[in-house]
């Protein structure tokens, strides 16, 4: 999403180039990420952290306001392209927000001046790309908390086989032992019932039943 839409915006006001700079991590340990950057027709590769109050970058996330400059220091940014290396003479940067919540920044340069009807075009852009950015990083925790209460459920759902399988084998036992019960019973019942003498010992030779 921040690369379809600094690029489009890089070509459509004909600027030079542009990156787009989200709101990464959690909490107190928060930063700018570079995720989004175009220069004369081509997707420039780059990887840049900025943290929070660093540079313009982290400035205007802070203050969420946007910053113009219209003279730009040289050691700042440079646009190169197949004639040369030249800095930018405008430098426009407006925070991503959207109802004072804010995602990120958004940084254009140029070489000539930006129009007052393309500041407000660029921050109309912003705030619809706040509440994109928005829903997405709530579209992405659904799925995470999703994705852990379906591990959560299948974890119930292993426990609660295994729970019945330790049931099944319980009530396998007391059958079991139900059975030898009833055997033991019926024997002492037919000898009872012949007429025959029984008594039982135990290995020390103490008696521990005998009938009539």
């Amino acid at each position: 999403l921040s690369y379809e839409v600094i690029s489009y915006l890089v070509k459509y006001l004909n600027v030079n180039q542009g990156g787009t700079f989200i709101l990464m991590g959690e909490n107190e340990d928060q930063w700018l990420e570079l995720k989004g950057c175009y220069a004369y027709d081509r997707k420039k590769f780059a990887e840049k952290r900025i943290e929070i109050g660093q540079g313009l970058i982290g400035q205007c996330y802070m203050e969420k306001e946007k910053i113009l400059l219209k003279e730009v220091p040289e050691d700042y940014v440079s646009i190169t392209s197949g004639l040369g290396e030249a800095t930018p003479t405008n430098l426009i940067i407006l925070p991503i927000k959207n109802d004072q919540i804010i995602e990120g920044v958004m940084e254009l340069a140029s070489f000539r001046d930006f129009e007052q009807f393309e500041i407000e075009f660029l921050e109309k852009v912003c705030e619809n790309m706040a509440a994109s950015i928005t829903s997405a990083k709530v579209n992405a925790r659904t799925k995470i908390l999703y994705e852990q209460s379906q591990q959560q459920a299948e974890e119930m759902r292993a426990q609660e086989e295994e729970m019945r399988q330790n049931m099944e084998e319980l009530s396998a036992t007391l059958e079991e032992m139900e059975r030898i019960s009833r055997e033991s019973e019926n024997r002492l019942l037919a000898i009872n019932s012949s007429g025959i003498g029984s008594i039982e010992f135990d290995i020390k030779g103490n008696i521990i039943q005998a009938n009539d």
